[in-house]
């Protein structure tokens, strides 16, 4: 136990790694900031929440028919005392504005004004959002993905069929109503994307550099330092690298927390989700500009849900990481070329099912990685093209991939036992 603390103490001392530590966490603050001009305007789903509930039914409707007619009222009772004018929706007001700036009106009237107008555009979009998930054609979407792709012969008809196997999925969506419910305006904000991919896939890829750093540093310390040879003759001799690897486990894993917990912290504290937390990820408002349709889930899980089994999916693949980098090292025994080796790797694995034939399905078996995993972690647990379309994408990779290194890892420090250290 001894050594395996000292180990993790030249981990944690080490000045690389406290001082990447603090610029990946100061980055990702960064990143939450450059949106923190909308906070206010997100809020007010908060509000529309806290009044009339996330699930829309009957009952809400007309709670919310109510509390949208009632923020008219008085936001045309404060544009009344500056124009005497009326108007049916705040939709003409602004049109009628044609893009003028509302300098007679004090701040917390044009408050008032803005907060109303988003109440509107949500209580208007539900009719919108039904019209358009009715409408959801999984066969048109998947010939658009073969075309825009170029896919033909094997290849072309796995894809049809990834899609076609969604189908009872997204009928159970549509007869349990799980996709009407309120959740931030995707068409307008993005937020599923910004939390999960903009901020979530960043926090993925500074884990990886922390990892290949750690692990490379700990498990090639002796041999940088020309002390293999003592270290490895002493009593715990070769079975020092299991500590080692222990060591790197448990400071990846506290530094991996002091990332998310930071990163996360803050987001939530900027961004409220108050009264969304149970709201199902495929709610039909997160449907985002660049999406054919909503992001839409396998399994019927809220956001919460989401939320915590993206973290563990972080945890898993930081696992499958450590192992690779170890045997890059057992192979190199150099900290440089490892950690150079490691990113090419991924970025071969990456690139790969773009240089394959487009009519073979080698090519979603080449997705089967945790590279492509942490690509797009917005589409994880949903339905995500052509390739990587599969009800249990996630578990089969992490559990192929997790037992190999498992596996090659033990074999791996057996042979070392053995080995010739020079």
């Amino acid at each position: 136990m001894k050594i395996i603390k000292n180990e993790i103490k030249k981990i944690v001392k080490s000045p690389i790694i406290i001082g990447l530590t603090t610029i990946f966490i100061i980055f990702n603050l960064f990143i939450i900031n450059q949106k923190f001009s909308c906070r206010e305007d997100l809020k007010v789903l908060n509000k529309i929440v806290k009044e009339v509930g996330y699930k829309i039914d009957e009952n809400m409707l007309v709670n919310f028919r109510n509390y949208y007619k009632q923020n008219l009222k008085e936001a045309n009772k404060i544009i009344n005392s500056k124009s005497r004018r009326t108007y049916k929706t705040l939709a003409e007001f602004y049109d009628e504005m044609n893009g003028m700036g509302l300098e007679n009106y004090s701040k917390e009237e044009q408050k008032k004004i803005k907060e109303t107008a988003i109440i509107e555009s949500y209580y208007y979009y539900i009719d919108q959002n039904d019209i358009d998930y009715k409408e959801i054609d999984l066969e048109k979407l998947a010939e658009g993905d073969i075309k825009a792709m170029r896919l033909s012969g094997a290849l072309a008809e796995t894809a049809r069929e990834n899609y076609k196997n969604f189908q009872e999925r997204l009928d159970n969506i549509r007869t349990s109503g799980e996709y009407r419910s309120l959740f931030f305006q995707g068409q307008a904000y993005a937020m599923h994307s910004f939390l999960f991919k903009d901020i979530l896939r960043n926090i993925i890829f500074e884990i990886a550099i922390l990892v290949c750093l750690i692990i490379a540093f700990i498990v090639n310390y002796e041999f940088d330092n020309n002390t293999s040879l003592i270290t490895y003759s002493t009593k715990r001799g070769r079975n020092l690298v299991k500590d080692k690897i222990l060591a790197g486990l448990i400071s990846i894993n506290l530094i991996t927390t002091i990332i998310l917990g930071i990163t996360l912290g803050v987001y939530f504290s900027v961004f409220s989700y108050d009264g969304l937390w149970k709201v199902p990820i495929s709610s039909y408002f997160n449907w985002e500009p660049s999406h054919n349709m909503p992001f839409t889930s396998w399994f019927s899980i809220n956001l919460w849900q989401y939320l915590v089994l993206s973290i563990i999916l972080v945890y898993a693949v930081e696992m499958i990481f450590v192992g690779i980098v170890f045997l890059i090292n057992r192979v190199t025994k150099n900290t440089y070329i490892a950690f150079s080796l490691f990113f090419i790797i991924g970025a071969f694995a990456i690139l790969l099912p773009s240089f394959l034939p487009t009519n073979n399905n080698c090519v979603i078996y080449s997705t089967f990685t945790p590279f492509s995993l942490i690509m797009n972690p917005q589409y994880r647990f949903m339905l995500s093209g052509a390739f990587t379309n599969y009800k249990y994408y996630e578990l089969i990779t992490v559990f192929i991939w997790g037992t190999a290194i498992l596996v090659t890892s033990v074999l791996s420090i057996k042979k070392f036992k053995k080995e010739d250290l020079k």
